[in-house]
């Protein structure tokens, strides 16, 4: 009975062993293509004078050494000073008359599977736009899939 029951255990094991684990989610290169394509989001109309740029990681699950390389990206594609922070640090600035800022935050996520994920992302330049992104894992490099638009203020 020891000998059924050891080799039960054993059969257990090395199918639960076999079985392909889900992917690990690679966070830090979702948030750089949220990011990327919220920033990039009429940037005709939002990027001309801009000087400087926050972006808010508080709500996001990175690393502190990934928050450090998603503000080295951000600052590499958009050519200016980046930093943490939020709409907040602009109001600030506003009244210091230090202008040209542009905050951009990523806000309510929603995981559909282990390969796709809903993100809504905002933008913030004395106007706004809130988009809505659906982003997939093709070939293993994540993919923009679908963009919406929710809002835009003037």
């Amino acid at each position: 009975m020891k000998k059924i029951v050891s080799s039960i255990l054993v059969l257990l094991i090395l199918i639960s062993c076999s079985q392909k684990q889900p992917d690990k989610v690679d966070y830090l290169e979702i948030y750089k293509l949220a990011f990327k394509t919220i920033f990039e989001m009429d940037s005709d109309v939002f990027n001309n004078n801009l000087k400087y740029m926050v972006i808010e990681l508080d709500n996001l699950s990175l690393l502190p050494e990934d928050k450090e390389k998603l503000i080295s990206y951000m600052a590499d594609l958009s050519g200016v000073e980046v930093s943490e922070g939020d709409y907040s640090v602009i109001e600030g600035n506003l009244i210091n008359r230090k202008h040209g800022g542009m905050a951009i935050g990523l806000g309510k996520q929603k995981i559909i599977s282990d390969r796709k994920i809903e993100i809504q992302s905002i933008k913030l330049f004395l106007s706004g736009i809130e988009l809505t992104q659906t982003l997939e894992k093709r070939n293993d490099t994540w993919t923009l899939t679908e963009k919406r638009q929710i809002r835009r203020s003037k």
